[in-house]
């Protein structure tokens, strides 16, 4: 930068035996006498100025009309001020003035600005430049705009036009107050404020807005994040530029580096904060160096190398380093949209508030170029709860509208989000995972386009976990509630009804709700038409309730495991019902475990239209004291096997009747069968049919009909028309093994053979009541030709015996 040329050296007024005849002349007539006094305290002169000395208000000038006047510099004059108080404008190179004079004794006497002389607005309206040549006469560079300053100047004009009655104060740099019917303040890029009248309205325009408040903080506008950019001429590039000697002695630049002393002079390695000497001669160490607050700032590291996070290009304006975050839509990761034009920022409009202030205006990085409220009083990096090490002045709540963009420049968690578009993240795949995470590399719609966030501040738990909600750009609410251990993160009250749709648009996802803890859905009365206080309904898919625990509280396993097989055997789930509890599907119901117990008080009834079918691949089981089954049409049991296809494994169905007096049973019909009507028909197909007693009778009786006993042809039959056994293969056998065989027949009795019969004892005894017929030789039998019994000459068959 070219330096600021010094002003002209003050030089005395002419002699007085000078003529001032061309002052005279400039006054003109009407000049009050020819005294020297008269003459200077009376005329008036145009002038340019040509040099502005800003720091000692001192000004010189060109004269333009009247005499010249090489009394230089000489102070400026305000409409008011004072050693605490300033109001007026400060001239410019070019600026033409009226000049008067200060007369002293003497011959000496004083120039002095008077007014200021514009040229109007017409000039200003197609930005018309004024100029003392042609365009063809000499080039205007930058050279010869130095040389000929206050001498040859172009100039352009810049003046709003003012209406009789306005006020208006205007800078040469673009700043405007307008003062008419409403107020105007506007700077030269076009932002304003403004009181419009019409309306009464009060109207603000910027590109960005940064209120800073006594704990309170309002961004809007294009996203912009300063706070950890550094001015650059406090990081070292690795040169000194310092030293007392920077050229040898060719006039070549000599690069001092760490690596390089000469005269004496090293410099910091690149990327290394340099704090100005006057922080660290003649003071207490740690007093005044910057370094521990840029440490805990997180902006350095111990090295006191500079953080560069987040990598994006520099820009700066004025002196003002700015960092604008472009829309990831065009640029990959983060750039910045200040020093691209065709990149569109990223848009804002954020509320962060503190817990508390201790009432001192707020120094942040908009305000004064360093964000000195909100850095902790110690390091984070070296604290064992990052957490605990925030700053009071750091926000506990913010909510932000449009791009959630990370604005905490200060924690360790923070920093590596400062700057970046931040996304919601409830879930890790299906574990709750809650988190506002950055959202680069992720697609636009998962970027968070709202969020209002709670961070518990001190002295609260530092432990405990955010509260946030957000809604992502492509529509989506995520939230995560947090609070204390052991009590409720949200608690709501509806004073009416509470209406939700979930997928209703095409592919619409399901209604998940996932718990750590107990979920409990409570009606206190039902609906006042059905009466119903609780309903799960899917109308066209399934409902499906899964319990993966078992219940451990004392009153249900009493009630619906009184089994004593402890929490092992206690329900997992649980319908319980004070009065009824209806179980009905338009197709079928099934119940799947393998065990399913059905307990209860009172009856137990199945009821089916169709069928009821009961089937197990192990065993069944029933236990009643009364047991009856009807059936109104058919009953079939049928029995496969053996059991496990062995034989030995006993029988397919067995039947006991056990009597004791324990039981209250202790003889009498144990086993009744009832046929009102019809037929009884069994058929072993293979096998034997084996009916023994220990003790006790077998008794058939057929009140009407025959009772037929068949075996391999051979029958035996019991009826109305007698009893006949018929072997129509092999033999007839009687045979009494203890005890009198007898046939006896009330009319007849016929023992009859197509062959040889037999009939054997150890007394054969034929008795008839009408006589011997005949046919059999007896002993009792007389001999024809004696009369004698044929006894009596041992004739006959003395085992054979007829009696009457």
């Amino acid at each position: 930068m070219a330096s600021r040329p010094s002003p002209p050296l003050s030089v005395s007024i002419p002699s007085p035996n000078l003529s001032n005849a061309k002052m005279r002349q400039d006054l003109g007539p009407g000049a009050a006498s020819d005294s020297v006094y008269a003459d200077l305290s009376s005329s008036l002169m145009t002038a340019i100025v040509t040099f502005v000395d800003y720091e000692t208000l001192r000004v010189s000038i060109r004269t333009v009309s009247g005499e010249e006047f090489t009394r230089l510099p000489f102070a400026l004059t305000f409409p008011g001020a004072g050693a605490r108080r300033f109001f007026g404008a400060m001239p410019e190179v070019g600026d033409m003035c009226i000049i008067g004079y200060l007369a002293t004794s003497g011959m000496q006497r004083t120039p002095v600005i008077l007014s200021y002389y514009v040229g109007g607005t017409a000039a200003g309206y197609d930005w018309w430049p004024t100029q003392p040549f042609g365009v063809d006469e000499t080039a205007y560079p930058y050279k010869t705009r130095e040389t000929f300053t206050g001498i040859v100047d172009r100039q352009r004009h810049k003046l709003r036009h003012m209406r009789p009655g306005e006020v208006v104060a205007s800078s040469s740099h673009g700043s405007d107050l307008v003062l008419n019917e409403g107020v105007l303040l506007a700077n030269r890029r076009g932002n304003e404020i403004r009181l419009r009248d019409q309306d009464q309205a009060f109207v603000v325009r910027s590109v960005v807005e940064f209120h800073a408040l006594a704990g309170a903080r309002v961004y809007g506008g294009a996203v912009q994040r300063d706070a950890r950019l550094l001015p650059g001429a406090v990081v070292s590039d690795g040169r000194s530029y310092d030293t007392m000697r920077l050229l040898d002695g060719e006039g070549r630049p000599i690069p001092v580096t760490a690596s390089t002393a000469r005269s004496g002079v090293t410099s910091s390695p690149a990327g290394t904060y340099v704090p100005h000497p006057v922080f660290s001669t003649g003071l207490p160490m740690g007093t005044a160096d910057p370094s521990p607050v840029l440490r805990n700032a997180l902006i350095i590291d111990q090295n006191g190398f500079v953080d560069r996070t987040p990598a994006v290009g520099r820009a700066t304006y004025g002196g003002k380093q700015l960092f604008r975050v472009a829309s990831s839509t065009t640029a990959p990761g983060v750039a910045n949209a200040a020093i691209d034009p065709s990149l569109p920022t990223l848009t804002e409009y954020r509320v962060e508030v503190s817990h508390t202030t201790d009432g001192t205006l707020p120094v942040t990085e908009q305000t004064d170029g360093f964000d000195a409220d909100r850095i902790p009083s110690t390091d984070p990096r070296q604290s064992s709860q990052p957490s605990s090490a925030r700053s009071p002045n750091a926000p506990y709540v913010e909510n932000v509208l449009g791009t959630v963009v990370g604005n905490d420049p200060y924690s360790v968690a923070g920093v590596a989000q400062y700057g970046l578009p931040l996304r919601p993240v409830v879930f890790d795949g299906t574990a709750p995972s809650p988190a506002i995470a950055s959202a680069i590399g992720s697609p636009l719609g998962e970027h968070a386009a709202s969020m209002f966030r709670v961070t518990p501040p001190y002295p609260l738990d530092p432990n405990l976990q955010q509260t946030w909600w957000s809604v992502t750009k492509d529509g989506r609410v995520r939230a995560s509630l947090s609070g204390p251990n052991g009590s409720y993160s949200a608690e709501v009250a509806f004073a009416n009804g509470v209406r939700m749709a979930v997928g209703t648009a095409e592919g619409g996802r399901s209604l998940d709700v996932e718990s750590t803890g107990l979920i409990r859905l409570h009606a206190q009365r039902g609906d006042g038409a059905t009466n119903v206080g609780v309903e799960l309904s899917s109308d066209a898919g399934a409902v499906r309730i899964f319990a993966g625990g078992n219940e451990t509280s004392s009153g249900p396993i009493q009630r619906f495991a009184p089994t004593g097989g402890g929490e092992g055997s206690a329900p997992g789930l649980i319908l319980e019902a004070r009065q009824n509890v209806l179980v009905k599907a338009g197709k079928s119901v099934t119940l799947s475990a393998p065990q399913l117990n059905i307990r209860d008080n009172g009856r137990l009834q199945l009821s089916a239209n169709d069928a009821v079918d009961i089937s197990s691949s192990g065993a069944v089981g029933t236990t009643a004291k009364v047991i009856s089954t009807t059936s109104t049409g058919k009953m079939s049991l049928g029995f496969s096997g053996p059991k496990d296809s062995l034989p030995t494994n006993g029988a397919l169905r067995e039947t006991t009747f056990i009597g004791t007096p324990l039981t209250g049973f202790v003889g009498g019909p144990a086993d009744t069968y009832l046929m009102l009507y019809g037929d009884r028909l069994e058929t072993f197909v293979l096998g034997n049919d084996t009916t023994a007693i220990g003790t006790g009778n077998i008794t058939k009786v057929t009140a009407a009909g025959a009772f037929t006993a068949s075996g391999t042809g051979n029958t035996a039959v019991l009826g109305p028309g007698g009893a006949a056994i018929t072997a129509v293969a092999g033999g007839a056998a009687l045979t009494a093994a203890a005890g009198a065989a007898v046939i006896t027949g009330s009319a007849s009795a016929l023992v009859a053979s197509v062959g040889p019969s037999t009939v054997r004892g150890a007394v054969v005894v034929l008795s008839a009541t009408g006589g011997k017929v005949g046919g059999i030789v007896s002993s009792s039998d007389l001999d024809p030709l004696t009369g004698l019994p044929l006894i009596t000459f041992l004739m006959g068959s003395p085992t054979h015996v007829l009696t009457p």
